[in-house]
């Protein structure tokens, strides 16, 4: 990077939108302030003894010094929003709701439901700490962000130093492998997609009473637990550091679920979510075009075929023994999106293959696939994408995504990552602390790539309080335009007469273990194959495993564009932090892959687990390695990412509205001094 990209930023217009039209975060005016602040705060710390000439791969050399600060930089980030969901009785209750009120100078401000900052400092390594800005139910002025701001840099930036001495050190004494930061050319740039600041609160009741109502009268006594949630919220984030960039954001999402157990042991889930969009367009985003049905014909719908038909079916299931311990499976498309997600999708995160790298108990070696084919079917195409809408060959799938986003939470330019192209992996997504690592010994083609594509923008927290992550976005398997149109057309062209097999319609989610490869898909709803057809025989709880390692042979059969109807949408945990995630496929033909019973648990509950140690890790209460969940049945439990098509109510809440969130600082107002006082919250998981 030229001084001169540093002193003039790259000015990006909105890429991804034809127009921004939306209201941008009130306190986006603070990001010039917070990169001058930045940079100001790096020349009063800066150090650079002991220089040294490091290459990078692309083959530009730069100095650096153990203490001599990189970058130093600010992200904050709120959420604002409405949630309603039915209790017990099926009452409408709101867990949170924010308005839009009048400050003293008469200008229309949101308020949060949280607001909290995180500073970052890299010499030779790297530091993060947060502090939660909004305290006593107030929103937070201006000049109280950026004073507080400023006292945590300071530490922030002592503490990165003091790491640089000790990298240093390893590299001396331990010869620890040590790989340059990647940067890339500063931006500003702002993204405001929020054009519905204020929901039609009597409409989201409204159809949420729909839903209880149809739920209720088409199952009426099977039930044992029926529940409706409905949310609208937004995003809102900014990010400014010492290079230039200053960036804001402004994404909304909407989120309508159903939730049923019934008394016979069954439990079903449906949501239609969406995001960039307001509750029409995301409400919409499964229908025909030029289909002019009502939101509330639309929800009618959505119960009756995606919960009701699900839990009618779920009741009268056979017993998955008949089966063996192998099959032919058939996967929907919400399904084949769960596949893409933690078969490929993980795999290609950076973090995750720098950890895989340097684990030395590790079973597996994910950075090898790399340049290597990954499938033997050279119709397999995966990416991930930021983006709101999915094409393909100029065709429009699917509009809305859930897991967009325009900028990461390091304020780069979210891409496409190209995952998968003709069964060979091509790329993986980076950030500016793995992309080194990761490209460091590939095939001089795809370190090529992957520098002229730069940083993939995969950079999410779940909150402020949350270490940067590299994470998927929207990941789908593209069609093949040679491939079957339906389920049964893939039935009976691929699965022998002579065998029984599986079709997934319904798939609660899943998982991967990165130390060892292994992942398994939890079939909610599934119906048995004979003779070449898919029977109207239901089948429930089926289990899928299979390891990366040995899957290259897995997919058979990859469906066109006519089979790609439906995504899967949900929340992706890795590392105790939940992000919002959408996955898809066209329909997938499995050959002879392990099936059993998915035990007697709910899938609900085995999230809640899953959710709730991590949460116990993160406050010290429980150590990493005592994370057990006895359906993964594996070592180092804490390195397993899940996803699921709904956490529980009461927990995904709570996430959305940052009540989980548990900053590594706290600020007090000293009344004395007239000024705050930084408190390390020690009972924190240090990043």
């Amino acid at each position: 990077m030229s001084d001169e990209e540093l002193e003039n930023p790259k000015i990006l217009d909105d890429t991804f939108s034809t127009k921004v039209e939306g209201q941008r975060d009130e306190y986006s005016n603070l990001v010039g302030k917070f990169s001058d602040d930045a940079k100001s705060a790096v020349e009063s710390f800066q150090e650079e003894g002991n220089l040294k000439n490091i290459t990078h791969s692309s083959g530009k050399t730069t100095k650096v010094a153990p203490r001599k600060i990189e970058i130093a930089s600010i992200y904050i980030d709120s959420r604002a929003g409405t949630f309603l969901e039915t209790n017990a009785e099926g009452i409408i209750q709101s867990p949170g709701m924010t308005a839009t009120k009048k400050d003293n100078r008469g200008r229309k401000r949101r308020q949060r439901f949280f607001v909290g900052t995180q500073v970052e400092a890299v010499t030779m390594d790297w530091v993060a700490k947060s502090i939660n800005l909004r305290r006593a139910a107030k929103d937070p002025k201006d000049f109280e962000i950026t004073s507080q701001v400023m006292q945590l840099l300071s530490p922030c930036i002592e503490e990165a130093q003091k790491a640089g001495d000790d990298i240093d050190r390893k590299i001396l004494e331990e010869n620890y492998e040590w790989f340059p930061m990647h940067l890339e050319e500063p931006i500003v740039k702002s993204v405001a997609d929020d054009v519905e600041p204020e929901p039609n609160v009597d409409l989201m009741k409204n159809l949420v009473t729909i839903a209880y109502e149809v739920i209720n009268e088409k199952l009426g006594a099977k039930i044992e637990k029926c529940q409706v949630s409905f949310a609208k919220f937004s995003d809102f984030s900014l990010y400014a550091d010492s290079l230039g960039t200053q960036t804001d954001q402004v994404i909304p999402r909407v989120s309508f679920i159903g939730i049923v157990k019934t008394k016979e042991g069954s439990e079903a889930f449906g949501a239609i979510r969406g995001a960039g969009g307001t509750i029409d367009e995301c409400l919409r985003r499964y229908t025909d075009k030029g289909d002019n049905k009502s939101l509330e014909d639309i929800i009618r719908q959505f119960c009756n075929e995606e919960i009701v038909a699900q839990i009618v079916d779920l009741d009268r299931t056979q017993n998955i023994s008949i089966l063996g311990s192998e099959c032919p499976v058939i996967l929907s498309s919400t399904s084949a999106g769960v596949l893409a997600h933690e078969v490929f999708g993980h795999c290609a995160e950076g973090d995750i293959i720098v950890d895989n790298h340097r684990d030395k108990t590790a079973k597996i070696n994910l950075k090898a696939r790399l340049g290597s084919q990954v499938s033997d079917n050279s119709s397999l195409n995966v990416i991930d994408t930021p983006h709101k809408c999915l094409e393909s060959n100029g065709e429009k799938i699917f509009d809305y995504n859930w897991g967009y986003i325009n900028i990461d939470g390091h304020g780069i330019e979210a891409k496409v990552a190209h995952i998968v192209e003709n069964g060979i992996m091509v790329e993986s997504m980076t950030d500016r602390y793995s992309h080194e690592e990761v490209i460091n010994g590939l095939k001089t083609d795809i370190i090529e790539r992957m520098n002229k594509r730069g940083l993939s923008g995969s950079v999410r927290r779940e909150n402020y309080s949350k270490s940067p992550q590299v994470r998927m976005r929207n990941t789908f398997i593209l069609p093949d335009p040679k491939g079957p149109s339906d389920p049964q057309e893939m039935a009976a062209k691929f699965v022998p007469k002579t065998k029984k097999g599986i079709y997934m319609k319904t798939c609660n989610g899943g998982w991967v273990q990165p130390a060892d490869g292994t992942w398994m898909l939890y079939g909610n709803l599934c119906y048995l194959i004979e003779n070449g057809q898919i029977t109207d025989k239901p089948l429930r709880n089926v289990q899928i495993t299979g390891n990366l390692g040995k899957s290259s042979d897995l997919i058979k059969s990859i469906g066109n564009r006519k089979s790609m109807t439906r995504s899967f949408t949900g929340t992706c945990g890795k590392s105790g932090q939940w992000v919002p995630v959408e996955g898809a496929g066209p329909i997938i033909y499995l050959e002879n892959i392990a099936v059993a019973s998915a035990g007697q648990r709910y899938w609900s509950d085995i999230v809640k687990d899953f959710v709730n140690q991590h949460k116990q890790v993160e406050k010290a209460q429980r150590g990493k390695s005592e994370i057990y969940i006895e359906e993964i049945a594996s070592l180092q439990q804490d390195k397993a990412c899940l996803c699921s098509v709904v956490l529980p109510p009461e927990i995904e809440n709570k996430i959305w509205m940052g009540v989980e969130g548990n900053p590594t600082h706290t600020s007090l107002w000293d009344e004395n001094k007239k000024e705050w006082t930084l408190v390390e919250n020690k009972n924190v998981l240090s990043y």
